[in-house]
């Protein structure tokens, strides 16, 4: 029973965290999708790449992020750091990029690409569902068992045998080889 309940409470976390990052992805859709709602497009060009650490201390390695420069439609040039870091770099220094920004706030900009705008959608969504289903698909065999349970308590009818003796059942043929069964017979009287 204790077994039974430390899992249920597993597959329980796991189904919360997996509701909170559906969640996440959601709030990350919407603001996304309102966010290029609103936005002006504008040309830019990617000036320089910033390099992140990785987390590790020992590893060399890390990702970049762009840095790219736009002039909005009133001539005010703006310069920002793209909110997606890769490595290797997405983008090179010197190349043309489509820029997304808001008229009334110019400095809320971003590269308009696809990865740019639904990475973190896609990312919290496909972990979302990962969790939720590890965290669901039990939950619902279990009321599935317990139900069917249910079921047979009120409409099954119970049947007492007592074991007789086990034999082995020799050169049965299954699935293209030749094996050997035990078949359990039972003697016994229906109540």
């Amino acid at each position: 029973m204790q077994t039974r309940y430390v899992t249920g409470v597993v597959f329980g976390i796991f189904g919360v965290i997996g509701v909170g990052l559906l969640a996440g992805a959601l709030f990350s859709f919407v603001h996304t999708r309102d966010f290029a709602a609103r936005a002006v497009e504008a040309q830019g060009v990617v000036t320089d790449l910033v390099r992140s650490r990785s987390s590790s201390r020992s590893s060399g390695s890390g990702s970049y992020s762009p840095v790219v420069a736009f002039e909005t439609a009133q001539g005010q040039r703006i310069e920002f750091t793209g909110s997606l870091s890769t490595n290797p770099p997405a983008y090179r220094p010197g190349e043309r990029v489509r820029v997304l920004y808001l008229p009334d706030d110019p400095y809320s900009a971003d590269i308009g690409d696809f990865w740019n705008q639904w990475f973190l959608s896609i990312l919290l969504g496909g972990m979302g569902t990962v969790f939720a289903a590890v965290g669901v698909v039990p939950l619902l065999l279990f009321v599935r068992g317990a139900r069917r349970s249910a079921w047979l308590r009120d409409q099954g009818r119970l049947i007492q045998a007592r074991l007789q003796g086990v034999e082995q059942v020799r050169n049965v043929r299954a699935g293209g080889r030749q094996q050997t069964f035990r078949r359990e017979v039972a003697v016994g009287e229906v109540r």
